[in-house]
């Protein structure tokens, strides 16, 4: 979907996009069809993927030597002998959630109104000194466009556009600034050595299921001496993985969830554009 239906269409995504579009673009079955094989067999060179669409000879052979698993293979070969049932399935499945995502906005959009009120350019401008410079936009008469996401209320995200550019916003985004800044800070060999060892492994997961835990916990779920569950859990809070908070005389540990939204972004740019 990403790879067929977004990428090809980012500027209309990004300003005068509409469910009813995508759903005329998957109604197109001819189109769909061509889609699948090229994101499926994405080597194949463009003679080939004709022969594919006039015929599913030569395409059920390219599925059939493919590395793909057998459920794989048998749901590819249902979907090009009759792909009906599943562009059905899958529009019914966008229309459900054009609805939950209409709802969910109306509900919500109070969110979106207060943060919208409380920008503008300037303001902008200066949330993200040190991140992006804006200041291009002005000098050739460009447009900045912003838009304000509830699900992903954290989000970042900016890109270029032949106006000018679109910054997609969490309504929620300044309480991330300063991690975002800080990105580049972010040590992966740091970050490797603090969780290379197994036990860290496990009182990470144990974070993330009982929010908070004290040394006495490691002690006693891991059978850990307490030097043992001091140097790890130390070791985890000096790279930033794990913050901590008093209640006492009680140190209480648990997940810095801020950190690891750095390491998303400082690994992103491995991934596939």
């Amino acid at each position: 979907m990403t790879t067929q239906y977004y990428n090809p269409y980012k500027e209309q995504f990004t300003t005068t996009f509409n469910f009813k579009f995508l759903l005329n673009e998957l109604a197109d079955k001819e189109r769909l069809k061509e889609s699948l094989i090229r994101f499926y067999f994405y080597d194949l060179p463009d003679e080939e993927v004709e022969a594919c669409m006039r015929s599913n000879t030569p395409l059920f052979s390219h599925i059939k030597k493919s590395s793909y698993s057998g459920e794989e293979k048998s749901k590819l070969y249902e979907f090009f002998i009759d792909p009906d049932p599943y562009i059905q399935t899958l529009r019914y499945e966008l229309m459900t959630k054009e609805i939950m995502l209409t709802q969910y906005y109306e509900k919500n959009y109070q969110k979106i109104l207060e943060v919208f009120n409380q920008t503008t350019f300037e303001i902008l401008n200066e949330n993200m000194k040190g991140l992006r410079d804006l200041s291009f936009l002005k000098k050739n008469n460009q447009s900045l466009y912003v838009s304000y996401c509830l699900l992903t209320k954290f989000t970042i995200n900016f890109f270029g556009i032949e106006e000018g550019a679109v910054y997609l916003l969490g309504y929620d985004y300044l309480s991330v600034i300063d991690v975002a800044r800080n990105r580049k800070d972010v040590n992966l060999l740091d970050l490797g050595n603090a969780l290379c060892e197994e036990s860290r492994v496990k009182i990470l997961q144990l974070l993330l299921e009982r929010e908070e835990v004290t040394c006495k916990d490691l002690e006693k779920i891991f059978s850990f001496s307490g030097s043992t569950a001091y140097h790890h859990i130390t070791m985890m809070m000096r790279i930033g993985i794990v913050k901590t908070r008093n209640e006492g005389k009680t140190i209480l540990y648990s997940l810095n969830r801020k950190y690891f939204d750095a390491v998303i972004g400082v690994l992103s740019k491995f991934s596939n554009k």
